[in-house]
């Protein structure tokens, strides 16, 4: 079992690309997700807050992240709908001691943010 698929159930990774400062992930989110149940029944998207989850415990692991001091430059573009394949791009700097995370598809992005650590 992937260690990414077991942090984040549901959702499959097609790829995953790490180098010094950055992962790269492709992501797989099918219909049957439990992060689509209940988050609009007629016209389900993927909620803001896992979208923030997914980008901290997919970096965890490689980065060690200890402590989350805030949330920063927060945007949401467009929904994430069921069936999608997208990619989730972490970026880390030591200097700023933060993570960037952005998520996007060949039409463009549906997010993207920062996570200040401590």
């Amino acid at each position: 079992m992937n260690v990414a698929n077991a942090v984040i159930s549901g959702v499959d990774i097609l790829e995953k690309e790490v180098d010094e400062a950055q992962i790269v992930y492709t992501l797989y989110l099918s219909a049957d997700s439990i992060y689509f149940k209940g988050h609009f029944p007629s016209k389900p998207i993927l909620p803001g807050v896992a979208q923030i989850d997914w980008a901290i415990s997919l970096a965890r692991p490689l980065l060690m992240i200890d402590e989350i001091k805030s949330l920063e430059r927060i945007k949401f573009m467009r929904p994430i709908r069921p069936d999608s394949k997208i990619t989730l791009n972490l970026n880390f700097s030591k200097k700023a001691h933060c993570l960037s995370y952005r998520y996007f598809d060949n039409s463009g992005d549906f997010s993207s943010g920062r996570i200040v650590l401590g």
